[in-house]
């Protein structure tokens, strides 16, 4: 006999065997035992959660010659026949058109060959063309007594209106991941598969509360042959290996830019994935954020202790802020790297913007900064004496900061959702800006002077000034002692004095 995917060997024949439904299972086995059979029903949820499996149990049950406790009894010809003709079965997808929608009234009005009902089952119901709910929609409404419709699908927003308010709607949730790692601990039991317990948990997470895929995922580890431990599992998934990956969150976080650029050229001349690679440090950043909310989390991540351990001593210094920027920025590049020409560059431009940020880099979160120092005890002096500038350098007390703050903090948002990666890590990195004479004049280094310079993105910083009827100017560090920068200090946040 040819071999049978373990999603198709252990299928729920019962409600009880259904995973995470109980709420849906109790009342159609209730409906059952009570014969108050609706005349149609709309199973909706994501992939691989038991819709159709659902579906095909409550075909069989409600002709069912003697259910038990609502469940079909795997002993009458309802239950044993392989392909019962009162159990009709139709793929929306393949079935969707407005012909195939008139044959299914027509046949309707024949009574069931053998049990008490004749049962419609319709995956992927929202495949069907316009047309042919229209040709459906009498018949739902008032079909006759010995039919049941069940329409199965993953995106109900996509099915009429006027034919949701003629079902029983069942919203299937996702399956928490500890059941299916039961669900997976018994069938590995079962067929003597020897695997730890860090394994079967990796397997089940990566289903991602589909069993189905979860079932998918372990026939594949099944076939390894070996033993499966937690690299082995992650290998055959082609993940980055946990401990690369969090070295490499752990550069980010200390702002290792040389070690960042010499992983992704490793990583990346192993073949790996720009687009896994960052999931897979998003996630680690998530196990971070979990690591240093939660006093239980060892039980959320169920890592192994040694992962966990290295996973405890990086976050220590990882602050909150920054890694709620670093899942912000890896989420928002999952869906750009989709449409790049050059995936591997955004990454590093993304990765090295996350490398540079303290996390904080708005207008109000610079606020709620200086809030939090002055209850530290860190207090701007209003009364000081203003310092002295030598006739020479009298132009810089020209120099508007306040001005300058909020139009720059726009100038940086703007940049940002025009999609430049590499002028927004740039621009990020400045420390003193000033409107002077008609000029929005930014103080930088000799290579951010080089990158400002170039003639894009002058002329992109040009056309967003224009609003205020600024224009951009670039300037050079020149030998900027620490007391110069104190000063520039003082003249945008005032002198400060710790109590």
């Amino acid at each position: 006999m040819a071999y049978q995917a373990l999603y198709r060997r252990y299928r729920p024949t019962t409600f009880d065997e259904i995973a995470g439904q109980e709420h849906i299972c109790k009342t159609l086995k209730n409906q059952i035992e009570t014969n108050q059979i609706s005349h149609a029903y709309l199973f909706t949820g994501t992939r691989g959660i038991g819709k159709t499996s659902a579906a095909r149990i409550f075909a069989r049950a409600v002709n069912c010659i003697s259910p038990v406790k609502g469940n079909p009894c795997k002993k009458c010809s309802a239950c044993t026949e392989v392909n019962p003709v009162d159990i009709i079965e139709l793929d929306g997808a393949s079935n969707n058109g407005v012909e195939q929608a008139r044959e299914i009234r027509d046949r309707v009005q024949y009574l069931p060959a053998g049990g008490k009902y004749k049962v419609y089952i319709i995956d992927e119901a929202h495949m069907l063309t316009g047309a042919a709910f229209n040709a459906l929609l009498k018949t739902l409404e008032e079909p006759p007594k010995h039919v049941v419709f069940i329409l199965c699908t993953t995106e109900p927003q996509k099915i009429p209106a006027t034919i949701l308010s003629r079902c029983m709607r069942f919203d299937f949730n996702l399956v928490p991941t500890e059941k299916i790692a039961q669900i997976i601990n018994g069938i590995f039991s079962e067929l003597n598969i020897k695997a730890t317990s860090e394994a079967v948990n990796a397997i089940a997470a990566a289903g991602e509360g589909s069993v189905r895929d979860a079932l998918s995922i372990a026939d594949r580890c099944a076939a390894f042959g070996e033993k499966l431990d937690y690299e082995t599992v992650t290998g055959i998934l082609g993940a980055t290996d946990k401990k690369t990956v969090l070295d490499f969150a752990e550069n980010i976080l200390t702002n290792n830019t040389g070690k960042i650029l010499t992983s992704i050229n490793e990583l990346t001349a192993q073949g790996k994935s720009v687009g896994l690679l960052a999931k897979d440090l998003s996630q680690a950043f998530r196990d971070m954020l979990i690591l240093n909310s939660c006093q239980n989390a060892n039980e959320l991540l169920m890592l192994p202790i040694d992962l966990f351990e290295r996973l405890s001593k990086i976050s220590k210094n990882a602050e909150i802020k920054k890694l709620l920027l670093a899942l912000e920025i890896y989420t928002e590049l999952d869906s750009k790297l989709h449409y790049s020409l050059s995936p591997r560059l955004l990454f590093e431009a993304a990765t090295l913007r996350l490398a540079t940020s303290s996390g904080e880099t708005d207008m109000e979160a610079l606020e709620m900064r200086i809030a939090r120092l002055e209850k530290r005890g860190v207090t701007p002096i209003t009364n000081a004496k203003p310092i002295e500038t030598p006739p020479q350098v009298k132009a810089v007390a020209e120099r508007d900061y306040d001005k300058a703050r909020p139009i720059w903090a726009e100038v940086l948002q703007t940049v940002r959702g025009m999609n430049y990666p590499v002028l927004t890590t740039i621009l990020t990195q400045l420390d003193s800006v000033w409107v002077e004479d008609k000029l929005m004049t930014v103080q930088c280094n000799n290579m951010q002077f080089t990158g400002l310079n170039d003639k894009d993105n002058k002329k992109i910083l040009n056309d967003i000034l224009v609003k205020w009827g600024l224009r951009f100017n670039p300037v050079k560090t020149e030998n900027e002692t620490a007391e110069d920068k104190k000063k520039q200090l003082s003249k945008v946040a005032g002198n400060i004095e710790v109590i």
